[in-house]
């Protein structure tokens, strides 16, 4: 029997697209290592992309636009698979799929439960929309986060329905092979070119570093809408020889262990992937202190080293600590690594994952 003709679904998953994002690899890998324990998994999604992250050969896709029936209505889409293989589970990723999924589960048995991707009190949606996102959640069956300082935006009733899971780290991290170099000659921040990750923050403390190493390299990985403007400002800064953007990378692993030290400026985060797959390597890592994630995952001290949000000199002052003892940013990597393999692996995050979908 194909796939597709399987019914009575346990996991479906619905977002727009499978490429690029956190939460898009975060759904491909839950997904994955659902079906790796043989539970039946599904995942809807409006667009097809280049580059997609893998699933699982046992993970059944369904995609709108190969989708004749639905003849490009997401909602009926959504609907018609619902109705169809009835899943115990609906997971809604990203942008209105939580709406389209809770309006084809009304009147079904299948559960519906939202998700928090980012700190939903930075996020750039309207207010009308924050406000649907929230009478949303009210009539969800659960709320999915990855903080619990995230759920702490929305009411008291949302909060009791809530549970926290935080973002498994795929196994291409775990396995990648680090060295630990005596100097530090590679500056590296992986992330996309908007506002939230505060990039000029990032130049302006490297070029104070800068002219006490000047041999030091900053290379950055992200694409985004601000691309011509950091450029300016690398530009402005004379930092042109120095600071190098090198656009998406389609093998973070590689470029994290041909690098010496790790640098996140984000304004906020929902839960920043990019620093836990850094850590996961091994690097020594310096992060703003900023709202969700980095608090959870770095110890000052102990795992990296954790700054002000906008604080340019105690930035510098980190950078300057880390390139200047070997011991120190060993010491810092192994540990982030340490944590990251004691409580953030795939194993760990299915399996708490499993266990917090069974109480909804």
């Amino acid at each position: 029997m194909d796939k597709s003709e399987q019914k009575n679904i346990e996991f479906m998953f619905v977002l727009p697209g499978r490429k690029g994002g956190g939460a898009e690899r975060v759904v491909s890998v839950l997904a994955s290592g659902l079906a790796e324990r043989g539970y039946s998994v599904c995942i809807l999604q409006f667009v097809t992309q280049a580059d997609e992250y893998p699933v699982h050969d046992d993970v059944i896709v369904h995609r709108l636009e190969l989708d004749k029936e639905a003849k490009g209505s997401k909602l009926k889409f959504v609907k018609k698979w619902v109705r169809y293989y009835k899943p115990k589970y609906v997971i809604p990723f990203l942008g209105n799929t939580a709406e389209y999924s809770l309006l084809a589960t009304l009147f079904t048995k299948s559960k519906c439960i939202g998700t928090i991707r980012n700190n939903p009190e930075k996020n750039t949606e309207s207010k009308k929309y924050k406000f649907i996102r929230k009478i949303t959640f009210r009539l969800m069956d659960a709320v999915f986060a990855q903080t619990k300082e995230q759920t702490l935006y929305y009411s008291k009733a949302i909060q009791r329905k809530s549970f926290v899971v935080p973002n498994p780290v795929s196994d291409i991290f775990v396995n990648a092979k680090y060295t630990y170099r005596e100097n530090v000659s590679n500056i590296i921040a992986v992330g996309r070119l908007i506002e939230q990750k505060n990039y000029p923050l990032l130049f302006s403390a490297f070029k104070e570093v800068n002219k006490e190493f000047p041999e030091l390299k900053l290379n950055v990985y992200g694409v985004g809408p601000l691309n011509s403007k950091f450029e300016d400002a690398i530009k402005r800064n004379g930092l042109e020889d120095s600071v190098i953007l090198h656009g998406r990378t389609t093998d973070v692993p590689s470029v994290l262990c041909e690098s010496d030290l790790y640098i996140m400026s984000s304004d906020f985060e929902g839960f920043p992937n990019s620093l836990m797959e850094a850590m996961t390597v091994g690097m020594p890592c310096i992060s703003t202190d900023c709202p969700t994630g980095p608090s959870e995952l770095i110890t000052t001290g102990v795992s990296g080293e954790l700054i002000e949000v906008g604080n340019k000199q105690q930035l510098v002052d980190a950078i300057k600590k880390m390139i200047k003892s070997f011991d120190y940013r060993k010491s810092c990597g192994q540990n982030a690594r340490k944590f990251v393999l004691d409580n953030l692996t795939v194993e760990n995050i299915v399996t708490a994952f499993i266990n917090e979908v069974k109480k909804v």
